[in-house]
């Protein structure tokens, strides 16, 4: 037989009286054992080897020398040529690992087109095409990379500079082109080199087009280090926006100096009347947007391989896309919607970078946004909004961070979201939503996948409203980094110094589906903070309920969360006849329900709660749960003992537990 035990309660009878780097600068000599830049005047061999240990030795069909990816570039056009190190190598890199970086631009395939090699070839190493645009890479021929099991047709693209990075250590290749990683396969560790070259030694074989910047390491490249090499392969040029002839981006005489832009470039466009538009999707190093500038990006995508930069601007965009690899800084800029003209006004911006983008506020976004936070690079970037003014989000959102920080609303600035919204949590850091001032008007989903927390409103003074439905779905899948729990109103650790209220005026789900509960915290929803303090309202109009997931494990805690709403509240975090659920809700202080309360948990915790309708809760799970008491019975209490024998209800045990008689 169960038992509820209450500790300490007094029983009475009452008439109630009613009631959001800087890149990591990479040592990218650090290793290099071969640095060929391929400047030199083809006709006087050897090549100069930039660390002055290893020149080339030019083979064959001497290459002509023309425009490279930086400076002047070698170019080999249909017969056997190539470059080669030698000079008695033995060099075995199975401990330290290796990296072959080159770009290349070639005019067409051949059947077995050699890019680079050991001089010993298979069994050490090799990098070639074949007639599809596919590429075979690696230490063997038994666990080499290739077509198309591994690397798709037409990855090596004709006719356009492209940099490939190959790197080897402790038993895995990998394969990067223009630094996104292309493929990764185990592979057999290597023989000694006897030497290293470009090219090839047959006819058959030989290279067709240019290759510059060549590059052998001693050891295997960080994805760091890879990009830096693509990044930043040159000097940039300044180009500042004139118009003089048009809004084309790509028309030399709409800038100064006479040119177009391209990949390792500064630009800058100040108040233009003629303004920018493009026509294509562009990459630039750093693009700055003063004051009184229009930028039309369309369709397209905008690349700043470092800081995007834009202040009292206005950005027309029918789904275009801004995107920053370092830095990116939005301040007073408008994305216009005009539909009259067939413009959405719809935008995505991407931080894909180390450091912090600091979006001051003064943002209006009038067609559907989209912002991330990405992880391309293994950096640790983060993005903060609204940091000294508001930022309004006419129509819907959806902010996803897949790689450090999102601190969604900071400090002065208040946010407005007019239509729905969603949040996704795919990071081992925090993501704040709402730490100013916030007004959710549609339906809103935040999905929790990950270990770092959200934490929704903490921190400040000032109130958060959710108008429609708030869902949160929790699915914790690691080891807590920073409390992989689900924060409303809720510092976790009690720590915050602001007064705030959270404000909910329409029905919350909560879904607990974490299959983790280790680190800094269990998984956990809370609602509300005592220490803050923090109120959660919710509202006559508000209801909470767990979804159709369940919750499966940690805490559901109610804190200093008030339920103004007369209908019953009906809380059920058990999973059937058979209890399979660890899950816990926790009501404590300063929380108060109008309502009646129906609950069927595996466990149960009540600490310094009010209850003006009738209480009535059915424990499922196994092992004893202990309440502390101090809390306020209004009405009719009902409590039900459904676990496994030897499991107990232990009320009261503090303080005493008030049932009054109605």
């Amino acid at each position: 037989m169960n038992y509820v035990y209450f500790y300490r309660f007094c029983i009475c009878f009452v008439v109630s009286l009613g009631f959001f780097v800087n890149v990591n600068a990479q040592n990218i000599t650090t290793g290099l054992k071969v640095y060929w830049n391929m400047d030199d005047n083809p006709v006087n061999s050897p090549i100069i080897d930039q660390t002055g240990t290893y020149p080339g030795t030019i083979t064959g069909t001497t290459p002509a020398s023309g425009a490279g990816k930086v400076n002047s570039s070698l170019e080999w056009v249909s017969s056997q040529g190539w470059a080669a190190a030698s000079g008695g190598w033995n060099w075995n890199p199975t401990t330290t690992g290796f990296t072959v970086s080159f770009w290349v631009n070639p005019t067409s395939y051949g059947t077995n087109m050699t890019l680079a090699g050991a001089i010993n070839g298979w069994n050490a190493f090799l990098f070639h095409s074949d007639a599809t645009g596919g590429l075979w890479v690696g230490t063997d021929v038994a666990t080499r990379m290739g077509t198309p099991t591994n690397i798709a047709a037409g990855t090596l693209a004709l006719n356009q500079w492209q940099h490939f990075v190959f790197t080897y250590s402790a038993g895995t290749g990998k394969l990067y082109k223009n630094s996104n990683l292309v493929a990764s396969k185990a592979m057999t560790a290597p023989v000694a080199w006897s030497g290293f070259f470009v090219g090839s030694t047959t006819t058959a074989n030989a290279i067709r087009g240019k290759i510059d910047e060549v590059r052998l390491y001693e050891r295997a490249l960080t994805e760091a280090d890879i990009f830096n090499l693509y990044a930043y392969p040159s000097t940039p040029a300044a180009y500042t926006w004139n118009g003089s002839v048009g809004t084309d981006w790509n028309t030399a005489a709409n800038w100064t100096p006479n040119g177009v832009p391209s990949t390792y470039d500064d630009v800058v466009v100040n108040s233009c009347t003629t303004c920018p538009k493009l026509a294509t999707t562009t990459t630039v190093k750093n693009l700055t947007l003063n004051t009184g500038a229009k930028f039309d990006i369309g369709t397209y995508t905008l690349n700043t391989l470092r800081d995007l930069q834009i202040r009292s601007v206005n950005i027309i965009s029918n789904g275009g896309t801004l995107r920053s690899y370092l830095f990116s800084q939005l301040y007073r800029a408008t994305v216009i919607r005009d539909t009259v003209n067939g413009i959405s006004g719809d935008i995505t911006l991407i931080h894909d970078g180390t450091g912090a983008s600091g979006w001051w506020g003064g943002n209006v976004f009038k067609g559907n946004t989209t912002i991330l936070n990405h992880n391309s690079y293994g950096s640790a970037g983060w993005i903060n909004t609204a940091s000294n003014e508001s930022d309004i989000f006419e129509k819907d959102l959806v902010v996803t961070n897949n790689a450090y920080r999102i601190n969604f609303g900071i400090a002065y600035g208040s946010l407005s979201v007019g239509g729905n919204c969603t949040f996704n949590q795919n990071s081992w850091d925090y993501f704040t939503i709402g730490g100013a001032t916030a007004t959710f008007n549609g339906n809103v989903i935040v999905n929790h996948s990950a270990s770092g927390g959200i934490w929704i409103s903490t921190g400040l003074s000032g109130k958060t409203t959710f108008k429609k439905g708030l869902t949160l779905n929790l699915k914790n899948i690691g080891a807590a980094t920073y409390g992989n729990s689900i924060y409303i109103g809720s510092n976790g650790n009690g720590s915050g110094t602001g007064t705030r209220i959270v404000q909910m005026e329409g029905p919350v789900v909560v879904n607990n589906v974490s299959t983790s509960n280790s680190g800094i915290s269990p998984v956990d929803i809370r609602f509300g903070d005592v220490a803050t303090p923090i109120r959660c309202i919710f509202t006559e109009t508000a209801s909470l309920k767990v979804g159709s997931d369940g919750f499966r494990k940690g805490n559901l805690m109610l804190v200093n969360s008030q339920f103004q709403t007369t209908a019953k509240t009906i809380l059920n975090l058990s999973s059937g006849a058979t209890e399979t659920y660890t899950g816990n809700l926790l009501i404590g202080k300063k929380t108060t329900f109008v309502g009646a309360l129906e609950v069927r948990t595996p466990h149960i915790q009540l600490s310094g709660a009010t209850f003006n309708g009738t209480v009535d809760i059915t424990k499922t799970g196994s092992g004893s749960d202990t309440s502390e008491g101090g809390n306020i019975f209004r009405k009719q209490v009902k409590i039900t003992n459904l676990a496994p024998a030897g499991s107990q209800i232990n009320m009261a045990t503090v303080a005493d537990d008030i049932v009054q008689q109605q």
